[in-house]
């Protein structure tokens, strides 16, 4: 029987080993299309529901890594062929930088360097989270002895909710219930996974911080609204965000709570009527366009991340 060809399609993967590797000069060009469309696929995020402008920003943030992660590390691989370094790691990459003076090994060591201090970054974000990862079995909160000011929910499955003192003195029975059911509502949708994501961007990419921060924003603002809808009254929501933000303080960036970020803005997105179909509909399409762009510049960049693959075990 005679041989099927592959289908078009996918006859750029059955010939990966023997691809020349002078095509690795474009191996920026992704992350240079995905940052602006990322930035794009957000921006508008004031307008969408803050469920939608949260995982928004959560994809946003996952592609961003998709091509910036491989982008980085090779270019700090292929600077070891620029400093001299031989092995087979480096002996592919030496058209990926500038072969002209010192140039190519000046990126190499900037990307070799970035990629250390993000390692290192990484680990502090993952030990801290491992420390406040919750163990706790009770159903109720926990109520520290301390004068301070601050509500947080703690990392992982059962997201135990932690108060102090000083909240409960300051503020009304009514307030204290709109802000455990602004922590339930972390609680209840897992905005820690989103929260460790945005911080792990943060250490590996630190263009990724406004886009981090519009991920802590709008995670911020689902749990005002959830808190809303559940106690009916969105003033009463607005009012303890303002009361807790003006004289509360947050322990840690790494746990989601009521005062992390952006209060005045959350509190009058609380008092103001929802947007516009229009407005909405076209931060919609706008965001839409931009991932599209995201998403292929993702997906060139782990085709080229496969290139390197295979050049190593042809």
């Amino acid at each position: 029987m005679r041989d099927i060809a592959p289908l078009p399609l996918l006859r750029p993967i059955f010939r990966l080993p023997s691809l020349s590797l002078r095509r690795f000069p474009l191996l920026g060009l992704p992350l240079l299309l995905l940052y602006p469309a990322a930035y794009a696929a957000t921006c508008l995020h004031h307008l969408l529901p803050a469920r939608a402008a949260a995982w928004s920003a959560t994809i946003a943030l996952t592609l961003l890594l998709a091509a910036g992660l491989p982008t980085i590390w090779l270019i700090a691989v292929s600077g070891l062929h620029h400093i001299g370094i031989d092995s087979p790691l480096a002996d592919w990459s030496q058209h990926l930088l500038p072969t002209a003076g010192p140039t190519g090994a000046l990126i190499g060591l900037g990307a070799s360097l970035l990629t250390a201090v993000g390692l290192v970054r990484a680990r502090r974000v993952l030990r801290l989270h491992s420390q406040l990862r919750s163990s706790a079995t009770s159903a109720g909160p926990e109520v520290l002895p301390s004068p301070a000011v601050f509500a947080y929910t703690q990392p992982g499955p059962k997201g135990n909710i932690v108060l102090s003192d000083g909240l409960i003195d300051a503020l009304t029975d009514s307030e204290c219930s709109a802000v455990l059911a602004h922590e339930r509502s972390h609680v209840r949708h897992r905005h820690d996974r989103h929260l460790l994501l945005a911080k792990l961007s943060v250490a590996f990419l630190p263009i990724a911080r406004h886009l981090a921060d519009r991920l802590e924003y709008s995670l911020e603002r689902w749990a005002d609204q959830d808190a809303a809808v559940e106690l009916g009254d969105s003033r009463l929501v607005a009012k303890a965000i303002a009361r807790v933000a003006l004289v509360g303080t947050h322990p840690t960036p790494l746990v989601p709570g009521i005062a992390r970020l952006g209060s005045a803005a959350r509190a009058h997105a609380l008092l103001e009527p929802r947007p516009a179909l229009p407005p909405a509909l076209f931060a919609a399409l706008v965001s839409t366009a931009a991932f599209a762009i995201a998403v292929l510049s993702s997906a060139l960049q782990i085709h080229h991340t496969l290139q390197f693959g295979a050049s190593l075990f042809p």
